[in-house]
C-alpha cells in the first residue's frame, strides 16, 4: 500500500498547514540549474512520459527496478571517502576540502578525522535500516557530530519551529504526540525528504509492505515509529515543495551516480525525487492533483497569456528598460512543481544565455492558493530593424490531474515578449519613390481669383516593415509667398506607408510671372535614435490670366474709335 496524506481541503491536513503555517521560515533562495547536472536523457525511459507516463503505484515499481538495475554497493567505510565529494561545499574544488553539514550547512573539513567533528549521518536511521540499505550513498550524509547526535533516531517535522542555524531547539512535539519531530532546517529539509522518498522507493517491500525490512513513511506526527518506518509524511511532502532542488543537490545526485573524481565510488543510480521532483505527488502524495498556474486571466484549460510591450526605439538608439517582472498565480489546493523556459531573446534571470532551455524544474509552489513574481527581460540589438521577440513558457509539471486543466491537464502559460525596431522615416512627394523635389504649375489664373492643386506628404515604408514616424518640424519659405500657401502645417508621427495630404493654392492679385519656394524639414518620431531627415523642396508657379486685363493703349483709343464709328454710319445714311 501507499502511504498517502488527504486532501489538502480534509481537516487533517488543513490542521497540519495551520501548524505549519506558525513556523517562522526564511525564503530559500533558488539558483539556476547547471546544465552540466541535468539527467541522462535516457535514464527515465521505462517510466513513460506524457500519454503513457506511469504514476501512482505503477510509478513506484518501476522506479524501483531502475533504481535497483546495474546499481552498485559502496561499502560503509568508503563513505569516508565518497561524502567529500559528493557533500563539497557547492561551488568549491577538491583542494579546498571543504564539505556542507546535513541539517545545518555547517561547513565541516573533507577529510576524515575518525569522527572526531563529523560523521557518516543515515538520513534514515540505522537502527531503521537492514542490509544494503544501511550504506546506501543516498541516505547517508555528511553531518557535524552533534548535529547527529540532537537528531537521534526520530522523523522529520517541522512545526512551530523557527530555523535558526543552529540546531537549538530544533526539536518539538506535534499537538497530541508523545515523541518530538526534528526539523531538518531550511536548506536541508527538502534534501533530507527527497532522500528519504529515495530510501522507501528503493527499499519498498510490495509484497510485504508492513514487514520491518520494508521502509516506509507514516502519516504520523508522532516522532517515534516502529519498524523500518518514519513520520511524518505530511511534513516531509510539504518540505519537498518548500525547498526545491539546488545545484548542491543536483551535483551531490550526479556524483553519486557517476564519480568523476573516483569511479569506484560510483553507486550508478540515481535519486528520481531529485531529477524529478514532480513524481514526490504522484508516488507518496494521494496522487490527484488539482493545482493551476496563470499568468493573466482568462485562457482555456489553464493556459494564459500575457503581453509585454517594451516599446519602439529607432535603429541604432538607446533601447528602453528591457526588465520587468511577472506575476505568476497558482490555485488549488495541492503544491505543484513548475519549469520555466525561455525562447528567442527572453531572459529570465541575469546568467541566463537567450538561447538556453530550462529543462529541469527548479520552482514550487506551495499548497493552497499562490503567487511568485519571477523576473523576465528581453535581449535585443537596436542595430538592425524589425520587431524583436522572446517568449518564457511556464509548464505545470505535476504529472496526475484531478479535473480538466490542473495538474498535468493544465496548460502552459507564455509570456511574450517584444520590442520593435524602426527604420528611419523617409518622407517623399510620390508614394512609389524617394522623391525630395517637387514644382506645382498653377498656369493663368485670374486676378483676384484662387487657384488650388492637391499633393501629398509621404513616409515610404522600409523594406524591413518597420518603419519610424515622420515628423514635419518647420516650413521655410521665399519668393512671392503673398500670392501663394502651400497649404502644410507641422505635424508629428506620420506612420511608415501613410500620407500627409495638403492643398496648394494660388491667388494672384496683380498682373505678372510669379512663383514660391518651401523648404520642408523633416526628421524621426521623437523616439531615441531619431535623426532630421533630407529637407523637401516645393516650388509653385503661376501667371495672371492675360484675357482679364485691358492693354492702356487700347482703352486710350476706344472714344476715338468710337466716334469715328459714329461718323461713318452718318456718312452711309446721306448716301442713302
Amino acid at each position: 500500500m501507499l502511504y498517502r496524506i488527504r486532501r489538502a481541503r480534509s481537516a487533517g491536513l488543513l490542521s497540519f498547514c495551520a501548524l505549519y503555517a506558525l513556523a517562522s521560515v526564511p525564503a530559500c533562495a533558488v539558483e539556476i540549474p547547471d546544465p552540466q547536472w541535468d539527467t541522462p536523457t535516457t535514464y527515465y525511459t521505462a517510466v513513460g512520459s506524457g500519454a503513457t507516463q506511469k504514476t501512482g503505484v505503477a510509478l513506484r515499481t518501476q522506479l524501483q527496478s531502475i533504481l535497483s538495475s546495474g546499481s552498485v554497493n559502496i561499502s560503509y567505510d568508503a563513505e569516508k571517502l565518497s561524502l567529500p565529494i559528493t557533500d563539497r561545499v557547492y561551488g568549491t574544488t577538491a583542494a579546498q576540502k571543504q564539505m556542507w553539514g546535513a541539517y545545518d550547512r555547517k561547513v565541516l573539513t573533507g577529510v576524515w578525522d575518525s569522527a572526531a567533528t563529523w560523521n557518516r549521518e543515515h538520513v534514515w536511521p540505522q537502527s531503521k535500516l537492514g542490509g544494503n540499505s544501511d550504506h546506501d550513498m543516498f541516505g547517508l550524509r555528511a553531518a557535524y557530530v552533534q548535529s547527529n547526535g540532537d537528531r537521534a533516531n526520530y522523523g522529520y517535522g517541522g512545526f512551530n519551529i523557527t530555523d535558526t542555524t543552529t540546531l537549538a531547539g530544533n526539536l518539538a512535539k506535534a499537538a497530541g504526540a508523545t515523541n518530538p519531530l526534528f526539523y531538518a532546517g531550511a536548506f536541508d529539509r527538502g534534501d533530507t525528504a527527497r532522500a528519504c522518498f529515495y530510501m522507501a522507493t528503493r527499499y519498498y517491500v510490495a509484497s510485504a509492505p508492513t514487514s520491518t525490512a520494508s521502509l516506509k513513511i507514516l502519516a504520523s506526527t508522532d516522532g517515534a515509529s516502529p519498524d523500518g518506518s518514519l513520520t511524518d509524511l505530511n511534513s516531509m511532502l510539504r518540505a519537498n515543495y518548500l525547498d526545491p532542488v539546488d545545484n548542491f543537490e543536483r551535483r551531490r545526485n550526479s556524483m553519486i551516480y557517476n564519480n568523476t573524481e573516483n569511479a569506484s565510488l560510483s553507486q550508478k543510480n540515481r535519486n528520481p525525487y531529485v531529477d524529478h521532483p514532480e513524481y514526490v505527488w504522484s508516488v507518496f502524495g494521494d496522487g490527484a492533483n488539482d493545482s493551476q498556474i496563470t499568468v493573466n486571466t482568462g485562457g482555456t484549460a489553464g493556459a494564459s497569456s500575457k503581453a509585454i510591450d517594451f516599446g519602439r526605439v529607432i535603429v541604432g538608439g538607446t533601447a528602453p528598460a528591457l526588465s520587468t517582472s511577472v506575476t505568476i498565480n497558482k490555485t488549488g489546493a495541492d503544491p505543484t512543481t513548475f519549469s520555466i523556459a525561455t525562447s528567442g531573446g527572453a531572459v529570465t534571470d541575469s546568467v541566463n544565455n537567450a538561447a538556453t532551455v530550462r529543462k529541469n524544474i527548479y520552482q514550487t509552489f506551495d499548497y493552497g492558493v499562490g503567487a511568485k513574481s519571477i523576473p523576465v527581460s528581453l535581449t535585443a540589438t537596436t542595430a538592425a530593424a524589425g520587431l524583436k521577440t522572446g517568449t518564457v513558457t511556464i509548464d505545470n509539471t505535476d504529472i496526475t490531474t484531478q479535473a480538466a486543466g490542473t495538474g498535468n491537464d493544465d496548460g502552459d502559460d507564455t509570456i511574450d515578449l517584444s520590442l520593435a525596431v524602426l527604420d528611419h522615416s523617409n518622407a517623399s512627394f510620390v508614394a512609389g519613390s524617394d522623391v525630395d523635389a517637387m514644382t506645382l504649375n498653377f498656369g493663368a489664373v485670374n486676378k483676384d481669383q484662387t487657384a488650388t492643386m492637391g499633393f501629398s506628404l509621404y513616409n515610404l515604408l522600409a523594406a524591413s516593415g518597420y518603419t519610424a514616424g515622420l515628423d514635419l518640424d518647420n516650413i521655410t519659405a521665399s519668393g512671392d509667398t503673398a500670392m501663394f500657401g502651400s497649404g502644410l502645417g507641422v505635424f508629428s508621427a506620420l506612420a511608415g506607408g501613410s500620407a500627409a495630404d495638403a492643398m496648394a493654392s494660388f491667388t494672384p492679385t496683380t498682373p505678372g510671372v510669379f512663383s514660391a519656394t518651401y523648404v520642408i524639414a523633416v526628421s524621426d518620431e521623437n523616439l531615441s535614435g531619431a535623426t532630421a531627415g533630407t529637407s523637401l523642396t516645393l516650388t509653385l508657379t503661376g501667371v495672371t490670366n492675360a484675357f482679364n486685363v485691358p492693354e492702356p493703349t487700347i482703352l486710350a483709343l476706344a472714344p476715338m474709335l468710337a466716334m469715328v464709328l459714329r461718323r461713318r454710319g452718318r456718312n452711309h445714311r446721306r448716301a442713302a
